[in-house]
């Protein structure tokens, strides 16, 4: 039994592995697949039929985020060959995929790929569908997807000539493109501007977008457009100097533009820019021919231009008119007005209307009817476009706010067993908070009861020190008005024996007497000595520390070190500081004895500036300071620094000490001392 066991586990296993084996292999396969398409510079139907290949090798494949990746790698593949049908189609498979496992970060992606599709065949209410369900998905961090998304929209917008909504949109989108530090975006956005304020005739308003544009570029010069983008940014910039009656500044931009380049560069730019030099010299005066503006008109009508067949037809119209061929003249606005109906350019046809009516007065009450009719049309048009774009704003939002509350119920739910949860987890906490509590008070009484003892001890050292000056004072009296008075006249009963018959022994006499004197002011230089020395008052704190460390010295056998600043004037110190001082001192000694193995304490106590520092050194064994839990002790220890406004550091290093710092701010309290 245990053999078959065995023998299956391990089939078991190398099916896995192969399965795992294909799995990766067949990735790899599709992965060198895209590679290779990427690596081709132009279409050819092995291009197409290997992309083919590689989309039917991913739909066998199941629902992974591997397998939507390489879809979007695929579109994007589609996208650069213009194979728009099979772009879209993998697009669409995408979504379904994603909306199935829930993908929201690629679905942003997916949806803002499906509307550069719609936009890209003029289904422009389309598009910006589902570049608004685009901006729902891409996630807010996502600064350059979702700049260049709100950008899209505008350029929607500006072309269905809502130009006050497109400026909106690009400011949003400029905002979005700062904030990302992209800088091709930030142009694109500042290039967009100008256009819109230039449409609406906020000329010097667009002129210093453009330039805004120009400046921009200077960041772009590694950018494998930036000679087209230079050039279309100085086309602009001559388009508002034309409007704003400045023909000599539009020219020399134009000239400044066109290059040698250019022309194999961007053949459609090239064509705009000699279109606009011709006709801006024509409207300044200048001598030009015939033949100038027929060849933007070729380069435009080879392209399929449709737009740019109709300024230059529209231009070469104007050319007659000013020369006074009547029939030319109209035979190129017609031309153009017929294009311009075709492919529903309502504006450039307002303007051929215009045009007409001057060329044949005979006719104008009939363009003039029809440009009223038209414009009334295009008004109700622009409206109707307004109200489209705003109620997909409005229906896209709604459709979201639905799945949004749904949402909300679901996250409602969690949050009330959450809180269920969290309620249940405080009552322990407040349980557990309250048995610390009580301890905490049981400390504190402790505390209060050391306090008391030590005042207990300092009150008997002033005791024994009030003794102790009491008695110093006695003997000093003793000494100075008994011994002393009893030597004086000892001093002068001698001079009665002295006698003028032996030289010799008076001088030995005199010098008796000489050392009695010296004797006398000793003991009166002892005397005042004792009487002054009052101890009481100023040394009480410093005796009962030292007394501590004289304690301890013998107890412990441990080498101590007493450094205290003499300036500190400790009768002018509270007594709640010198009580805290002489508790933080004693409970870090007796640390060291107990707990580090210490050989050598030293206590250094030093004013510096308006602080007091206490430095308490040892040689011990040390402790782990980083321990989230320390001892009782030096809890109590930060409790007083604390209590006073102070600071506290604890430094200990394994095997070779410990060192406990405190800085503690402090004033003296002057008050009157009674001399007793």
């Amino acid at each position: 039994m245990t053999k078959y066991l065995t023998i299956s586990v391990m089939l078991l296993f190398l099916y896995a592995c192969n399965n795992k084996e294909n799995y990766s292999h067949s990735y790899g396969r599709i992965d060198s697949l895209i590679t290779s398409a990427e690596s081709k510079k132009h279409y050819s139907d092995e291009v197409n039929s290997s992309l083919d290949y590689t989309f039917r090798l991913l739909a066998d494949k199941p629902n992974d985020s591997l397998k939507r990746l390489y879809l979007l790698k695929l579109s994007d593949q589609y996208y650069n060959f213009g194979l728009q049908e099979e772009y879209l189609k993998v697009c669409k498979l995408n979504l379904e995929l994603s909306l199935k496992a829930k993908d929201s970060i690629r679905l942003g992606i997916i949806y803002y790929d499906i509307a550069d599709y719609y936009r890209g065949k003029s289904y422009n209410d389309t598009a910006y569908v589902f570049y608004n369900k685009s901006l729902h998905f891409l996630k807010s961090t996502n600064f350059d997807k979702r700049g260049r998304t709100i950008l899209n929209k505008a350029y929607l917008l500006r072309f269905e000539n809502s130009l006050v909504e497109s400026e909106i949109q690009t400011i949003k989108a400029l905002e979005v493109a700062k904030k990302s530090g992209n800088n091709r975006l930030i142009y694109d956005c500042l290039n967009n501007l100008g256009i819109v304020n230039n449409d609406i005739k906020n000329y010097d308003l667009a002129l210093d977008y453009h330039k805004q544009a120009l400046e921009q570029l200077n960041k772009l010069k590694s950018d494998s457009q930036y000679s087209i983008l230079m050039a279309q940014t100085k086309n602009n910039m001559a388009v508002c100097y034309h409007r704003l009656q400045n023909n000599a500044k539009a020219i020399a931009l134009l000239e400044e533009a066109i290059s040698k380049n250019l022309k194999n560069e961007s053949i459609l730019l090239y064509a705009v820019l000699k279109d606009n030099l011709t006709y801006y010299k024509f409207k300044s005066n200048q001598n030009v021919r015939e033949d100038e503006f027929d060849i933007p008109l070729k380069i435009r009508d080879s392209l399929g231009n449709k737009l740019g067949v109709i300024v230059s037809n529209t231009r070469k119209g104007e050319y007659f008119l000013s020369q006074k061929d009547t029939a030319k003249s109209v035979s190129y606005f017609l031309k153009a007005k017929e294009i311009a109906q075709d492919i529903k350019s309502h504006r450039d046809e307002l303007l051929l209307l215009n045009f007409l009516a001057e060329a044949e007065p005979k006719n104008r009450l009939f363009y003039k009817e029809n440009y009223i009719k038209l414009s009334d049309s295009l008004m109700e048009s622009e409206r109707a476009v307004r109200n489209k774009f705003t109620r997909i704003e409005y229906e896209t939002d709604e459709i979201i706010q639905q799945k949004e509350v749904l949402a909300k119920q679901q996250q409602l739910i969690v949050f009330t067993s959450i809180s269920i949860i969290v309620l249940l987890i405080l009552v322990y906490i407040i349980f557990r908070q309250k048995a610390k509590q009580k301890e905490l008070l049981l400390i504190q009484e402790q505390q209060k009861s050391n306090e008391e003892v030590y005042q207990l001890m300092i009150d008997q050292h002033h005791k024994v020190e009030e003794g102790r000056a009491l008695e110093k004072n006695r003997i000093s009296l003793e000494l100075h008005d008994g011994t002393l008075s009893m030597l004086a006249g000892i001093r002068f009963n001698l001079y009665g024996f002295q006698t003028e018959e032996d030289t010799e022994k008076n001088e030995k006499f005199l010098d008796q007497v000489d050392q009695i004197k010296t004797v006398e002011k000793e003991i009166r230089n002892i005397a005042h000595d004792l009487k002054n020395n009052l101890f009481v008052k100023k040394e009480s704190f410093l005796m009962l520390l030292n007394d501590f460390i004289e304690d301890q010295k013998i107890i412990s056998k441990i080498n101590y070190k007493l450094e205290i600043d003499s300036e500190i004037e400790w009768e002018s110190l509270t007594q709640s500081l010198k009580i805290n001082f002489f508790r933080i001192i004693q409970e870090s000694v007796y640390n060291s004895q107990k707990y580090a193995l210490a050989k050598n304490i030293s206590i250094s106590i030093q004013i510096i500036k308006k602080n007091i520092e206490l430095c308490i050194k040892d040689d011990g064994i040390g402790f782990n300071s980083e321990a989230k839990t320390k001892g009782i002790g030096l809890e109590n220890i930060k409790q007083r620094v604390s209590a006073m406004d102070g600071f506290v550091k604890i430094k200990s290093i394994n095997q070779k000490g410990t060192q406990i710092f405190c800085k503690i701010p402090f004033h003296y309290e002057y008050q009157n001392i009674d001399d007793r």
